[in-house]
């Protein structure tokens, strides 16, 4: 926020990206960095002593994206009901950017900001060793499927029907294009049409679906993630949601598929796992309790959250 007025009720505002940002704005459509900043104008804006109460950005409506790539910005934020704001962002030419309708906020307590209330709310993405060893069960190999093969499968008949289906994405650490974006549409493109076209076939809704990918997700520190596949397990992830108990991501360190753990890892209610070292691992969220102890923080009026 480099200036910022008041006049006739309106609160007036000049914010920019800093200089060695300002590369940065041709690549959004509004730079996330720089609508923080012309929210924060709202702080400004003159209140009652009745209404000098904590209020938090909760809701916005009617928002419109006139003009891409903005690297600074002129702001006028107008009072349009309670706890209620509009916003107009203009570039430094005054052609419009940016609206927003209205920005409700909703009264938050100082409380709620506890530490101590919220240490235990605190959650992180884990990896634990889950013990898994071959039964001695003999394997037979996975139907491996594309969306034909899905179309073909559904034909068979129900006594034949095989009880898990294999997706094997291949692949691995800079084993793509070199075009990032290009891998990207290339293997969540793939996943999803197989995804779907098996979802759509009412014979295999008893099937499992094993997608495997190799470079998806670090368990080690140590480990390379490919993010063309990692995005595959993030439309992955929401598939799951979706179909509880149906599909099995499985991200693995070598090039064969471990068969002989297969029967042990399709009989658990696990939605993902990983093979490093052949060491199973299952991903989870572990609650994070060692948040240190801190000293309540004032937050202004004009404290924002964006999440991008």
């Amino acid at each position: 926020v480099r200036a910022a007025w008041r006049s006739d009720g309106a609160v007036y505002a000049e914010v920019a990206l800093p200089e060695e940002h300002r590369v940065q704005a041709a690549g959004f459509g509004l730079h996330p960095a720089l609508l923080d900043a012309a929210m924060h104008t709202i702080a400004f804006h003159d209140r009652d002593e009745g209404d000098a109460q904590l209020v938090l950005p909760f809701a916005y409506r009617e928002v419109a994206l006139h003009a891409s790539g903005a690297s600074a910005l002129r702001v006028r934020v107008t009072p349009s009901g309670p706890n209620t704001m509009t916003l107009e962002l203009a570039d430094e030419s005054g052609a419009s950017v940016a609206s927003v309708g209205s920005v409700v906020s909703r009264p938050v307590s100082p409380e709620q900001f506890g530490t101590a209330a919220t240490a235990d709310r605190m959650f992180r993405v884990a990896w634990e060793e889950l013990p898994m060893r071959p039964d001695g069960t003999t394997v037979e190999p996975l139907p491996v499927v594309d969306a034909e093969d899905v179309h073909r499968l559904a034909t068979t008949p129900e006594a034949s029907l095989p009880d898990a289906l294999l997706l094997d994405l291949g692949g691995g650490v800079g084993s793509g294009t070199g075009d990032g974006l290009a891998d990207v549409r290339e293997l969540t493109g793939r996943a999803l049409r197989v995804v779907q076209a098996w979802l759509a076939e009412p014979s295999l809704v008893s099937s499992r679906l094993l997608v495997v990918t190799r470079g998806a997700v670090a368990v080690r520190e140590a480990d390379p993630v490919d993010p063309a596949v990692a995005a595959v397990w993030g439309l992955m992830g929401s598939a799951q949601a979706e179909n509880p108990g149906r599909i099995l991501l499985l991200d693995i360190d070598q090039e064969t598929i471990p068969t002989a753990l297969l029967p042990a890892m399709l009989a658990g209610d696990q939605r993902q796992l990983a093979l490093r070292d052949a060491i199973c691992f299952t991903r989870h969220l572990s609650r994070v309790m060692n948040v240190p102890e801190a000293e309540p923080v004032g937050v202004g009026f004009g404290g924002t959250v964006l999440v991008t």
